[in-house]
């Protein structure tokens, strides 16, 4: 009897420990994996110009960052002047506003 205790006691033993060491594994798995952006990582104005260059803006004549959103005066593919809210960690256009300075331009 004791020694079916004895084994009974060991095989749950080894259960929770081969348990906790599978939790631990996914675990550190997991934190290897985080695809969430680092919230101190910003691209950097080059990147942006890059970014918005491909996307079809030019004539960037100014780009600033404020906090985590930089601030870019461009050009859209048709011309419009555009000034745009960017994302400064995923480079994703927030907003875009037609540039007041493009209408008196126009006359309007």
């Amino acid at each position: 009897m004791r020694a079916t205790h004895l084994l009974g006691s060991l095989a749950l033993a080894a259960g929770l420990a081969t348990g906790a060491l599978a939790g631990a594994t996914a675990l550190a798995q997991d934190s290897k994996t985080d695809s969430r952006p680092d919230a101190s990582v910003r691209l950097t104005i080059p990147q942006v110009y890059e970014k918005l260059t491909t996307l079809g803006y030019k004539d960037i004549d100014e780009i600033e960052r404020e906090r985590d959103i930089y601030e870019v005066d461009a050009r859209t593919s048709a011309g419009q002047r555009v000034k745009l809210h960017v994302d400064a960690r995923s480079g994703q256009i927030l907003r875009t506003k037609a540039d007041p300075r493009d209408r008196a331009r126009d006359g309007r």
